[in-house]
């Protein structure tokens, strides 16, 4: 795990590509004038910026020819774009959620998604995967940085949400102490992505808690409500 602090955002070494993850200190990342400052800030000159209309679902976008006259696009219904196209932003925004940022650098292409428990329990990594595969990606080249999200710390389980962890993953990924059963998604969408075949050197991830940490992320789970959210971007130069 090697990841540099940069002011108001991370950004991981296995990715030699602009990117990063977001905190408070960058702004909320439903504005679009956020990621529009992080990309100043950084220097980085850009073509068009990917918003996702998240849905908790496991679509994933193909961009193609991506611009227009204002530079944003908004994609429908979706929690994982993928692209071949140098100079647009892939974002998505996430408060606990699990943001995943995704590189081929053979082939040439990147991917980003957005996978709270509806998406990690029906495997966004590897739709995201499959859909790089389908513009050229191998999968063993592709490296995948996992971001803050909530952690065992934090994440309990219980009820019908917890049946269907069980179901689908047995009890290796559960934590118990005494009758709290949580999970960490951060741990388990590496499992995904290993599981994959995303080689154990090519992912990388952040072990933050959102929850947890009050100073530098927003946090549903913590807040009980939205009040902000974290930006997540990758892009191919």
């Amino acid at each position: 795990m090697h990841f540099d602090r940069v002011v108001t955002f991370y950004k991981s070494s296995l990715l030699s590509i602009p990117h990063g993850f977001g905190t408070k200190m960058s702004g909320d990342g439903r504005d679009t004038d956020t990621i529009r400052d992080v990309l100043t800030t950084e220097n980085i000159t850009y073509s068009a910026i990917a918003i996702p209309q998240q849905t908790h679902s496991t679509n994933v976008a193909l961009l193609e020819h991506a611009s227009n006259d204002t530079n944003l696009i908004s994609v429908q219904d979706t929690d994982g774009m993928v692209t071949t196209e140098k100079g647009v932003v892939l974002t998505v925004v996430t408060a606990d959620c699990v943001p995943i940022l995704y590189y081929d650098e053979v082939a040439k292409t990147v991917g980003i998604s957005h996978g709270g428990w509806k998406g990690t329990l029906n495997n966004i990594p590897e739709h995201v995967i499959k859909a790089m595969e389908q513009i050229g990606s191998d999968r063993r080249n592709i490296k995948a940085v996992i971001g803050p999200a909530i952690n065992d710390c934090c994440y309990e389980l219980y009820g019908e949400r917890l049946n269907l962890f069980e179901e689908r993953f047995g009890q290796k990924v559960l934590t118990k102490q005494g009758n709290v059963v949580t999970v960490s998604l951060i741990r388990l969408n590496y499992m995904l992505l290993n599981e994959a075949g995303i080689l154990s050197e090519n992912i990388n991830y952040m072990p933050n808690c959102t929850s947890c940490n009050v100073r530098e992320f927003y946090s549903y789970h913590r807040d009980q409500e939205i009040k902000g959210e974290m930006i997540s971007f990758i892009m191919l130069p």
